[in-house]
């Protein structure tokens, strides 16, 4: 898969302060991941950075979880719907928000990696 994020500062746009981040969760893996953060800027006045990364479930969490008496989907699950719910307040289309909720809901057997 490869992700591209762009962010564009127009001539007009002084003193603008930007920061692209992009963070990617590969809940499998048997793929292959690339990701290109773009900026475009057309002003000199401005302060833009970037960052992106782009990693897996951390097993230390999963053992620590099933430890605590979890099974290993249960804390694959929480702690992909932890990574997912973070982006909830910066979703403004209601449509959008709506399926990622359904998304990061348990029964939705989405949360399944393998």
């Amino acid at each position: 898969m490869d992700a591209s994020c762009l962010i564009k500062i127009e001539e007009l746009a002084h003193y603008t302060d930007s920061h692209l981040k992009e963070a990617i969760l590969s809940l499998s893996k048997k793929n292959s991941l690339k990701t290109k953060p773009f900026l475009e800027i057309l002003n000199n006045e401005v302060q833009c950075s970037h960052a992106a990364t782009i990693g897996t479930l951390d097993d230390e969490a999963i053992y620590y979880m099933k430890n605590r008496g979890l099974d290993d989907a249960q804390a694959k699950a929480m702690l992909t719907q932890g990574f997912f719910r973070a982006l909830l307040p910066h979703i403004s289309n209601q449509k959008i928000k709506t399926l990622f909720k359904l998304f990061l809901t348990p029964d939705s057997g989405l949360l399944t990696p393998d």
